[in-house]
């Protein structure tokens, strides 16, 4: 077998054969980007000449005389430009579209009206087109807040279709704060769950809709509801709710056969949001009543981040969590020291998952700490 580069590319070590295909794969991936950007860019403008005829085309029923479509013609190239130049301090080309949410709409809409208002000033008092019906300006501005919304939003109903079949149906006891992100979630990766309902004792929640998941009912509904729902699993996201709710909850459903899931405390949720890589079984300690541990997270945080952290026991229940919860406090590095490699094994990796952008440096070590050395 030869390769392409010949006796040269034999000449060069391993290593530096790696760092050649690095080189190579790191121009891939930024010729990709910017490819990425510059047709998101093509998108919108297009966008832009599209909702501008459309305006014509509603305020003149259809029907646009000559001396309009020519007037269309003349200032279009002017407002490509006021709106291309626009959209640039409202982050409109660099905004991932799957995460398209309330920031962004509005982003959007004052990139619009901005752009909309330059645009008209120009054409009112630089170019002097008194002509240049007002209405075209406002009916113009609408259709395209609806366009640029109606291509980002695209994309998260695609993504939604695109679920796999062998999802698991689960039902999320508790339609609060915890339970709207956990969906969101679910929602924005491709995760295993399908979110199939809401059940909440609440009356004035039930029917209502969560990110398109519905309120089915509350406890006293829960034979009817698992019953058509058919759920694999029943996960109970109230972190904040007292011991004696969860065992109530789990009581209930203690009939119906059905895994129980549940989320971390509040007093273990460092930055007050939950992901669905926090989802976990439902234990024994979950049930049993703790004494409320008041804890301040900045002074833990000044004593964390930046700072080498060693951890023994890493890979049992008390060490894994506690490396987890260090681990989000961006310690300049974390050693991980544990007798038993699958344990270490398995908490390096879930690190490995959670904080690649976090903790920079982990380093796992297989040791006992009655070795002096």
């Amino acid at each position: 077998m030869t390769f392409p580069m010949g006796s040269a590319w034999h000449a060069q070590g391993p290593f530096s054969r790696r760092r050649t295909w690095v080189s190579v794969w790191s121009l891939i991936c930024r010729l990709a980007v910017e490819s990425r950007r510059a047709a998101v860019v093509g998108i919108q403008l297009g966008l832009v000449v599209a909702s501008n005829y459309i305006a014509f085309w509603l305020r003149f029923e259809g029907s646009i005389p000559r001396v309009e479509l020519e007037r269309f013609a003349a200032t279009i190239p002017l407002l490509i430009g006021v709106r291309a130049v626009c959209f640039v301090p409202f982050h409109l080309y660099s905004g991932l579209w799957k995460y398209t949410g309330i920031s962004e709409l509005r982003n959007m809409v004052l990139a619009v009206v901005w752009s909309t208002s330059v645009f008209a000033a120009v054409i009112r008092w630089g170019w002097d087109l008194s002509g240049y019906s007002r209405s075209v300006f406002v009916i113009d501005s609408i259709v395209l807040v609806t366009f640029l919304s109606a291509i980002r939003l695209s994309t998260r109903v695609v993504q939604g279709i695109g679920r796999p079949k062998g999802a698991k149906r689960v039902l999320i006891f508790g339609a609060g704060d915890a339970g709207e992100m956990i969906v969101r979630d679910m929602q924005n990766r491709p995760c295993g769950y399908e979110p199939r309902g809401f059940i909440d004792d609440n009356p004035a929640k039930i029917g209502e809709f969560i990110h398109g998941v519905r309120v089915l009912g509350d406890r006293r509904d829960l034979v009817r509801i698992i019953a058509a729902e058919r759920p694999h699993e029943m996960l109970v996201a109230m972190p904040g709710a007292d011991v004696a709710v969860v065992r109530g909850v789990v009581e209930m459903l203690r009939p119906f056969k059905i895994p129980i899931t549940t989320l971390p405390g509040t007093r273990d949720i460092l930055d007050g949001r939950v992901a669905v890589n926090q989802i976990r079984h439902l234990t024994i300690a979950d049930l049993l009543p703790r004494a409320p541990i008041d804890l301040s997270i900045e002074p833990v945080r000044g004593l964390i981040t930046g700072r080498r952290v060693l951890i023994t026991g890493a890979g049992g229940s008390i060490g894994s969590e506690l490396s987890r919860q260090i681990a989000a406090l961006g310690p300049s590095s974390l050693v991980l020291l544990e007798r038993y490699e699958n344990s270490l094994y398995e908490i390096v990796n879930d690190l490995q998952d959670r904080f690649q952008s976090t903790c920079t440096c982990i380093h796992p070590v297989i040791g006992d700490v009655t070795d002096v050395q």
